[in-house]
């Protein structure tokens, strides 16, 4: 029997974060408006290991957060992060892609716009589009089971075959630059016994994508639920970590598994240290915590602004410098300046964004 409607909703977080969540119409942006000031005639760049430097931030004129990004380098070798999806203050849906240029430090709005706003399933890179599935809308009950490639030099969006549920608060990975791996977090129920749709919310599920024939395959499912977790590719194992469990409780935050595409299983691997106020901040219905893949280790930024890195090879964790408190974040991707790679944080509205120096 499925839940309460109320128990099925994300909760809330107070504060001016998240202090309306009703739905209006699409936006009224001007496309392709610049959406930061021009960049300062030195660009921020942390030149010391283990530190931060602030940013532009992805919005001036309010607050704009709950998307998801993705990164890929341009026509000239320099790399872009890619914002999809997103909502203001008083929600909304129909956003413009984003566009930050590292090496200037310079954001733009694109022409292609997204339909759904938040509580994505992540984005993965093949060849030279970004795929990213799922989602949800602000102030609706409105899952989504699409799959979408975005070609960034074109600007150009294609819809590709459906997920096979409708899902939200998921994990993407991409396996050897070919396949696309879906662990979703949550299964809407709105439309249940209707296909796609399902009698329990709480999923965990993994599905393989495969660009070559446009088709999807499900695999097996992992041993945790990780609603709102992270997570990403290392070598060729699927590393997912963090998110709630099937109760809604967090006691998933700190677990970690990896999954085994040759033998299509999940094994347990050591939990993230645990600690801070990680639990009671993954109350504003934006990803538990954040994680990327750089120098062949997982990456993962809590929500308490604690950064820690898993080294597969040793399965041990280690802390890194904190995220500085004055950003709140919203996405992570890695990116890089020449030969140099770096993290990078994408700050909800009229926070900055961060760079951070292995």
């Amino acid at each position: 029997m499925r839940p309460p409607f109320a128990q099925r909703l994300f909760p809330l977080a107070a504060g001016a974060l998240l202090a309306a969540c009703h739905d209006t119409p699409a936006p009224t942006e001007s496309m392709g408006a610049d959406v930061s000031a021009l960049a300062a005639a030195t660009v921020a760049v942390p030149t010391v290991s283990n530190t931060w430097a602030a940013r532009a931030t992805i919005e001036r004129n309010y607050l704009f957060y709950g998307f998801t990004a993705g990164a890929a380098k341009n026509a000239v070798g320099q790399w872009v992060v890619y914002t999809f999806g997103g909502a203001t203050d008083d929600g909304g849906s129909g956003w413009a892609i984003r566009a930050y240029d590292v090496a200037t430090d310079t954001w733009t709005r694109k022409t292609a716009r997204v339909n759904l706003s938040s509580r994505w399933n992540g984005v993965g890179l093949i060849g030279n589009l970004l795929y990213y599935t799922g989602g949800w809308t602000w102030g609706e009950l409105n899952f989504g089971n699409t799959l979408t490639a975005y070609d960034f030099a074109a600007d150009r969006q294609t819809v590709l075959a459906n997920l096979p549920r409708f899902t939200a608060d998921g994990v993407t990975g991409v396996y050897q630059g070919k396949l696309l791996y879906v662990l979703p977090g949550t299964c809407s129920g709105e439309g249940w016994p209707n296909a796609g749709y399902c009698d329990e919310e709480p999923f965990h599920r993994l599905f393989r994508y495969d660009p070559a024939t446009n088709k999807w395959g499900a695999r097996h499912q992992s041993l945790y639920y990780h609603r709102g977790g992270a997570g990403g590719f290392i070598g060729d194992k699927f590393y997912v970590v963090g998110g709630q469990d099937s109760t809604g409780a967090f006691v998933n935050t700190w677990r970690l598994e990896a999954y085994d595409p040759t033998t299509d299983r999940w094994t347990a691997r050591a939990s993230m240290p645990s600690g801070g106020t990680t639990i009671s901040n993954c109350l504003s219905a934006i990803h538990c915590v954040f994680a990327t893949v750089m120098d062949h280790k997982l990456w993962v930024l809590t929500r308490d602004h604690r950064l820690l890195v898993y080294d597969p090879a040793t399965n041990t964790w280690a802390a890194k410098a904190k995220l500085p408190a004055t950003t709140s974040p919203q996405a992570m991707v890695r990116v890089a300046i020449g030969a140099q790679a770096y993290l990078f944080v994408v700050g909800a509205g009229l926070t900055a964004s961060q760079l951070y120096r292995p």
